[in-house]
């Protein structure tokens, strides 16, 4: 290589073949991992012609603050590099024709030529616009039908799709906390585990995106206002003997809270007051290692949905009610149910003066000291100062 231009951001590679772009995929990769970019531009020089050399400029993205040269300045910035998607394997469907993926093929191209073979050998790897471009007019195609190609081709190509950083607080004991942790890791996510004490959670020191609470046949009381204090958002898992629920996700001032689900239960069974006191600390014998790793899969896929931007703002739409997953512990049925606020719940205040704009307003089951089941039957008397 020898520099040319006069700047020392602008490198000439000679003697670049197309063979260097179709038989040596290293090569394209070594120079995307060097932050170089390239594209066909004769160059004119003491030792380099039109005729002799087809010459390709690279010109590095600068570094975070250095100004580049001024021949490069219209031309630094983020290069869209366009790769086929890994998930899709390539299988030839006739001699002429192939297809991207199996199961429902997102692209089915007919009449394949010697230039698509060379273009999609190239996007395997991974190109820039302007390489596609380079390699399809060497191999004798027109602008128009690159075009048409790339448009053709674009649902196969793979979409930057960032798994979002946060970190999970996990509540609870047992093997579904145990594997919760274990796919959380998986899916990218950070978890910390608090223990099965609600004070523990109350008192940990991160302060989580979300919070994963795992109990059985009830929740304890305390952890309905452990979270909701915080404004954090909280997934409870509650199971009982033949079943699992998963959610729905608290939204503190969205949708329904903890207190609301048990006023629910008290409504559809009137006795359940005084079974959830019998049952506060009893152990689900449902909880088995085969069951836990399938909730703790469907926890974690439900976790990811509630931190995805977009799908969270959607969610928000529904404000008055969410989701919750049942899972028959024999069978492994899912029934889905929407869950919403109760009329007797204060956090139907809460979400007033929140758009109100108002801070340091709880309710009464959010607050520590006040009875599992004697609470107020009106809103107006639930909210009180946190």
């Amino acid at each position: 290589m020898s520099g040319f231009g006069g700047g020392k951001h602008q490198v000439v590679v000679e003697c670049l073949p197309d063979e260097l772009l179709l038989r040596a995929p290293g090569a394209l990769r070594l120079l995307a991992q060097c932050g170089l970019r390239f594209w066909a531009k004769p160059q004119i020089g003491s030792h380099v012609t039109r005729s002799s050399v087809r010459g390709t400029t690279l010109v590095p993205r600068a570094p975070c603050g250095m100004i580049p040269p001024v021949h490069a300045r219209e031309r630094h910035s983020v290069v869209m590099t366009l790769t086929l998607d890994p998930r899709y394997p390539l299988v030839w469907r006739t001699p002429n024709s192939l297809q991207l993926g199996v199961d429902n093929p997102p692209v089915v191209l007919d009449s394949v030529t010697l230039g698509h073979e060379r273009m999609l050998a190239g996007l395997a790897v991974g190109l820039t616009p302007a390489g596609l471009l380079l390699i399809g007019t060497e191999s004798g195609l027109t602008s128009l039908q690159i075009g048409d190609f790339h448009a053709q081709i674009q649902p196969a190509l793979a979409t930057p799709r960032e798994t979002p950083h946060a970190q999970i607080a996990v509540s609870g004991i047992g093997p579904t906390v145990d594997r919760l942790g274990w796919r959380l890791t998986e899916a990218g996510l950070e978890s910390h585990a608090t223990g099965p004490r609600p004070e523990a959670a109350a008192e940990a020191s991160c302060s989580p995106d979300l919070a994963i609470v795992v109990g059985h046949y009830v929740l304890d009381p305390e952890f309905r206002g452990v979270w909701l204090r915080r404004d954090v958002p909280h997934l409870p898992i509650v199971y009982g003997d033949t079943s699992v629920t998963i959610g729905p996700t608290i939204e503190p001032g969205f949708g329904p809270c903890l207190y609301c689900l048990e006023l629910h239960h008290r409504d559809s069974d009137p006795a359940w007051p005084a079974l959830a006191i019998q049952l506060l600390g009893t152990h689900s014998t449902a909880e088995s290692p085969f069951l836990a790793s399938e909730v703790a899969t469907l926890a974690t896929r439900m976790a990811l949905r509630r931190l995805d931007p977009a799908e969270s703002d959607a969610d928000h739409g529904h404000a008055h009610a969410a989701p919750s997953l049942t899972l028959d512990a024999i069978t492994g049925e899912q029934t889905w149910r929407v869950r919403s606020r109760h009329p007797e719940c204060g956090c139907e205040g809460i979400a007033s003066t929140s758009a109100l704009g108002l801070q340091g307003i709880g309710s009464a089951n959010s607050h520590p000291n006040v009875d599992l089941w004697s609470l107020p039957r009106t809103s107006e008397a639930v909210s009180v100062p946190a």
